[in-house]
């Protein structure tokens, strides 16, 4: 992809709302996760002309696809970023390898209890959080203790004092620990403090203005300051956070449609914290109501379910009242094993995270428009330049087919499937070539095309265009190939193409070769003047295409040549021995040491090993040293 083109509009299409935002490469691996109050100005910085530093300049060289998912506040759209960050380590992100928990804030249960921050839950006393940093918490505690006064001293500390100490001086506790406040006023002050960590801070405010106004009618002027200092300090404390509630096993669905997609999108909340969420786009096929998609997705999404915690929500908050929730929730039981409520009024916390679910639900369906629009666009002038003759409402397939190997060494050919909705990856195929152990590309390309085509006839959905990786001699096997298995019948106007590396093997320097016409090529004997080379597309989103479709067979070809490479490499030879199971190799090695010194043995020294008769010794023998 080009970024100045094809990124453009997608970054006119984000929000001006906190949230989140995640840099992949072209593979689709994560490259950054970063956070921003504004979307779309904090995007769109990356790419303008502002002087950037060598190493941003080198991220933005490699950003191919931008992932954004809106938060309910620049603090949630923290707390999701660092999750993001120890969850998947992105190379361009500061990793604090140190630090492997989130910093709560916590109230013990003493008789005078004290509050302070940990890290990770603790099993006893009152939990809240997490918090996005360590400052985070000692700013929250420090207006904590300026309005309530609970203490933050260590026990050992608070059972030796005799007198009040400097943070009683500067009014920053109330001196539990040498008597100075009841234990009725203390106990007062940490409930006050839970409830405004708890997010009841309404609640608190009416209390506290209630007893204001109790002190001032009462002439406890002294008091009533007092209580009107703590309601301007708590005023000052940051917004309370939806990630923090006991209640937060919780997965949200919201759906948003419009005339040619649906997306629904999910968010998963475990131990109250907002841990992710994804977008699931779908064609619209058939007329159907919000409700009636959320009920067949939500039942779709829990009966092949791969829980992140390896646990189910105990809650389930939906956009749209489903027609039959009952019915669903006995489904959920079934699959379950346990109750999972679909919630029909939700409140506070909840209310916010259903907010936040159906804007990135919108948002989605928003950015899937213009990349529907924009590849569309990209389709019809690779169609024009190619195939001028082949009708606009042609079936948008591409395949392209390339070959991977070590000096023929556990050679696999790749097939990657494009059409209207981009990388297909649920229709990617790999083969395993066994007509060639040398690494003759021109037989393993046969061999997978045979395969791939062989089977298919005129109800099968075919591409329209196909692609080789290489250069004549692989494009000419492929027009043999189609010749022998007559598909033209099938597909008359079907274009053959090859892009060939150049000698730099850098993108830009490629050769494009075509059969002219696959009818002509099937007709002439050796199909000799049938292959032409072609100039490049005068459209740099054409060849930008092209380039995205060989690569992405070329990566996946190299991914499973690499995994049975390895594979074979790491196999022990006395794996294919017959009559030598796992038993009778362990005892084998264990009992000459290891492989070389199987491989020094001779028949005899073999048959002293227990379980090995001469007769099997002998075939391990012959085995080894043929």
């Amino acid at each position: 992809m080009n970024i100045e083109i094809d990124l453009t509009s997608l970054i006119k299409t984000l929000p001006k709302l906190p949230g989140i935002y995640q840099m992949l490469d072209e593979l689709g691996q994560l490259l950054y996760v970063g956070k921003a109050k504004n979307l779309r100005a904090r995007v769109s910085s990356y790419f303008s002309t502002q002087d950037h530093s060598t190493k941003t300049r080198h991220l933005v060289g490699r950003i191919k696809d931008i992932h954004t998912t809106v938060t309910g506040s620049e603090t949630e759209a923290l707390l999701l970023e660092q999750t993001l960050i120890k969850r998947f380590s992105p190379p361009y992100n500061i990793l604090l390898r140190d630090d492997k928990s989130y910093p709560y804030i916590y109230i013990s249960q003493h008789e005078y209890p004290r509050i302070g921050s940990i890290r990770g839950r603790k099993k006893t006393g009152h939990v809240f959080g997490p918090y996005p940093s360590g400052s985070a918490v000692r700013f929250s505690l420090g207006l904590l203790q300026k309005a309530f006064r609970i203490r933050q001293c260590q026990d050992s500390y608070f059972r030796n004092r005799s007198r009040p100490c400097l943070e009683y001086q500067i009014q920053r506790c109330s001196g539990p620990c040498v008597g100075l406040i009841s234990k009725q006023d203390y106990g007062q002050a940490v409930q006050d403090t839970q409830r405004f960590l708890e997010g009841k801070s309404g609640e608190l405010m009416q209390d506290l203005t209630q007893r204001m106004e109790t002190a001032s009618q009462d002439m406890a002027y002294e008091q009533a300051a007092v209580i009107r200092d703590q309601i301007s300090t708590l005023r000052q404390v940051q917004e309370v956070q939806h990630m923090d509630t006991a209640d937060g096993e919780v997965d949200i669905f919201a759906v948003c449609q419009d005339a040619a997609f649906i997306c629904v999108q999910t968010l998963t909340v475990r131990g109250g914290q907002l841990i992710g969420g994804k977008s699931h786009f779908q064609k619209v096929q058939l007329d159907a109501s919000d409700p009636e998609i959320l009920e067949s997705f939500v039942a779709q999404y829990y009966m092949d379910y791969n829980p992140v915690m390896t646990a189910f929500p105990k809650d389930i908050v939906v956009s749209h009242a489903l027609p039959n929730p009952s019915a669903l929730e006995a489904l959920l039981y079934q699959t379950a094993q346990k109750k999972i409520r679909i919630l029909k009024r939700i409140t506070h916390h909840k209310q916010a995270w259903l907010s936040m679910a159906v804007q990135n639900a919108q948002q989605g369906l928003q950015t899937r428009q213009v990349t529907h629009s924009r590849r569309q666009e990209t389709y019809d002038l690779l169609r024009q330049w190619l195939s001028p003759r082949l009708p606009a409402s042609c079936v948008n397939r591409f395949e392209c087919f390339d070959i991977s190997h070590t000096q023929g060494e556990a050679t696999k050919a790749s097939c990657v499937v494009f059409d209207m909705e981009g990388p297909r990856k649920d229709l990617y195929r790999q083969y395993n070539i066994t007509s060639t152990d040398t690494g003759d590309d021109y037989k393993a390309m046969a061999e997978v095309l045979t395969r791939r085509y062989c089977k298919l006839n005129q109800h099968s959905e075919w591409p329209w265009l196909v692609i080789v990786d290489g250069g004549l001699g692989q494009l000419g096997q492929a027009a043999r190939i189609f010749k022998e298995l007559a598909l033209t019948q099938y597909v008359p106007e079907l274009v053959l193409l090859g892009l060939a590396k150049g000698v730099t093997r850098k993108a830009g320097f490629e050769r494009l070769f075509r059969v002219t016409s696959l009818a002509e090529f099937s007709q002439s004997l050796s199909g000799e003047g049938c292959i032409v080379q072609l100039q490049k597309p005068d459209n740099e989103l054409v060849l930008r295409l092209m380039h995205e479709i060989r690569d992405e067979s070329h990566r996946f070809a190299i991914v499973g040549h690499r995994k049975a490479r390895d594979k074979a490499r790491t196999k022990s030879t006395l794996e294919t021995i017959p009559g030598v199971g796992p038993k009778r190799r362990s005892a084998i090695l264990k009992y000459f040491g290891g492989l070389q010194g199987v491989k020094r043995a001779s028949i005899d020294d073999l048959s002293k090993v227990d379980g090995i008769q001469k007769s099997l010794a002998d075939v391990i023998y012959r085995h080894l040293h043929e």
